[in-house]
C-alpha cells in the first residue's frame, strides 16, 4: 500500500508511507482471539493489552503482521500505531476498513499470548497516520542533529515524565556505548553516576 504525503522529506517535497500487508479472510472455523489492545486514551492514542475474548465472524477482514520477538514487548504501542496506519492505506485504496488487525509474536513461547487483536475504528485511523509523519519529522530531527554534532543527541528511546527514557532493550546496547559515561537518560535508568557501568572510577568495568 502507498501513500504520497506532502512534507519535507531529505530535500524532497513529498514522502511516500508504504506497507506490505497481509490480508486474512476468516472463512471456515473463524479464530477466536484472547488478548485484545484497549484504548486508555484515543486522542493521546495510549493503551494496553488485555485478556478479553473477541470471535471472527465468517468474511471478516483482517490485517496481520508479524513480529520476532515476545507477547510483552516494551514497543506494542509503536506496533499497535504501525498497523493502524497500514490500515489506514488499505481503507484509502480500497474503500473498505478492515474489521480488525492482529499483531503474531512469533517467538512467544506461550500459543494463547501469542496473537493480539486491534479492533478498529476511523477515527484511530486518521490519528494514526498523524503519528506516523510526526515520528518521521522526530527521525528527521535527530538525524539533523547528529549530523551537525554527535554529542548534542541525547540518549533514550521514549519520553516519560518530560524527560527520555531508556528502555530495557535499548539498555543492553547502552552497556556497550563508549557515549554511556555522559549519557543522563542512561545514568538516570542506573540511578546516577555511581552505578559501577558509568562510573569513572571503576577501571575493570571501562
Amino acid at each position: 500500500m502507498k501513500k504520497l504525503v506532502a512534507l519535507d522529506h531529505d530535500g524532497k517535497d513529498r514522502l511516500l508511507l508504504t506497507g506490505i500487508l497481509d490480508l486474512v479472510v476468516q472463512l471456515r472455523n473463524p479464530l477466536r482471539y484472547e488478548r485484545v489492545w484497549k484504548w486508555s486514551d484515543k486522542p493521546k492514542l495510549d493503551g494496553e493489552v488485555q485478556k478479553g475474548t473477541i470471535v471472527a465472524k465468517v468474511n471478516d477482514l483482517e490485517i496481520w503482521d508479524y513480529k520476532g520477538t515476545r507477547g510483552d514487548s516494551p514497543y506494542m504501542r509503536d506496533y499497535v500505531l504501525q498497523l493502524l496506519t497500514y490500515a489506514n492505506l488499505y481503507r484509502e485504496r480500497t474503500g473498505k476498513r478492515p474489521e480488525r488487525c492482529i499483531l503474531f509474536f512469533i517467538n512467544e513461547k506461550k500459543r494463547a499470548d501469542q496473537l493480539v487483536a486491534i479492533p478498529l475504528e476511523d477515527d484511530l485511523l486518521d490519528v494514526a497516520v498523524a503519528w506516523t509523519i510526526d515520528r518521521v519529522k522526530d527521525v528527521q530531527k535527530t538525524m539533523r542533529a547528529y549530523e551537525a554534532d554527535p554529542c548534542a543527541v541525547d540518549g533514550g528511546d521514549h519520553v516519560k515524565n518530560g524527560q527520555l527514557q531508556v528502555s530495557e532493550s535499548l539498555s543492553k546496547q547502552c552497556t556497550a556505548c563508549g557515549r554511556r559515561f555522559d549519557c543522563d537518560s542512561y545514568k538516570r535508568r542506573l540511578g546516577g553516576s555511581t552505578h559501577p557501568d558509568v562510573d569513572l572510577q571503576n577501571v575493570k568495568k571501562n
